[in-house]
């Protein structure tokens, strides 16, 4: 998926998820946080900034909120973005 319809959602320490936005089956509720297509600042933005910007939510994720590398880097694989800047011999790519 593109960010521009991803959401990632998350909770500190715990779950995280990235699924289709909008919303429209409420997948999210259960999440405390949030980012990604739901946030204009992934929007409308050359492709290099949005590569930062998903690299950057993703130290966030990990580093600020205690998600698991491992359960980050999960999630994120449904990125198109993150999944074509990693390492082509990471696991999932």
């Amino acid at each position: 998926m593109k960010i521009a319809n991803t959401m990632i959602a998350w909770n500190s320490g715990g779950d995280i998820e990235c699924g289709p936005w909008p919303d429209k089956t409420r997948w999210s509720r259960e999440f405390r946080f949030t980012a990604g297509a739901c946030d204009s600042d992934f929007k409308n933005r050359p492709e290099a900034e949005i590569t930062a910007m998903v690299f950057i939510l993703f130290n966030t994720v990990v580093v600020r909120d205690g998600i698991s590398v491992e359960a980050a880097h999960r999630a994120f694989l449904k990125i198109d973005e993150y999944r074509d800047a990693i390492a082509p011999d990471l696991p999932g790519t």
